[in-house]
């Protein structure tokens, strides 16, 4: 496109040399005789149709501008949709990227609260041996029924908080 609009300001603009050596007599032609202008008015008539030539010239561009123009426009907006397009497909890699970093996230968090509760679930349960052996030292010694009735009551603190966590582990390992 660019070759051709080249080409026809080069065929324009030799147009004008011609016809401006032919009106200033540079170039003769035999059945043509021209005079030279004696006024100005006269050499202002005498480019007459350079303007018509010139003003085709300048509609014709523009509307090649126009043209070309519009083409660039079109080149846009469709590499605009591409881009679009491709930021859709980005923004669903990155969900189902976040959803499947999410999901192992709660597994791990799932899976930390289950040791975490295993290891309440051994302290618990060392206490409940510690109390027994505690209440079976202490059993039938009347002197010291404060610290038997206190670690007979510790004992059942411990097994109550022992039942509550095995439910919790129970719930999370569903």
């Amino acid at each position: 496109m660019k070759s051709i609009i080249v080409l026809f300001t080069v065929i324009l603009l030799g147009l004008w040399g011609l016809l401006n050596s032919i009106l200033l007599g540079f170039i003769t032609l035999p059945n043509f005789v021209l005079t030279l202008p004696s006024t100005t008015v006269e050499l202002g008539s005498s480019f007459g149709v350079l303007n018509g030539l010139f003003s085709s010239l300048a509609v014709i561009l523009a509307l090649v501008a126009v043209f070309i123009q519009g083409r660039e426009l079109q080149y846009s907006t469709q590499a605009q949709r591409d881009q679009v397009e491709e930021l859709k497909h980005q923004v669903e890699n990155q969900r189902s990227t976040t959803e499947a970093i999410i999901r192992q996230l709660e597994q791990q968090h799932k899976t930390n609260s289950i040791h975490l509760l295993h290891a309440e679930h051994q302290f618990h349960s060392s206490e409940i041996a510690r109390m027994d052996t505690i209440l079976d030292k202490i059993e039938g010694d009347f002197s010291k029924k404060n610290l038997f009735d206190n670690s007979k009551a510790k004992k059942s603190n411990h097994i109550a908080k022992l039942g509550a966590i095995e439910k919790r582990i129970e719930k999370l390992a569903e």
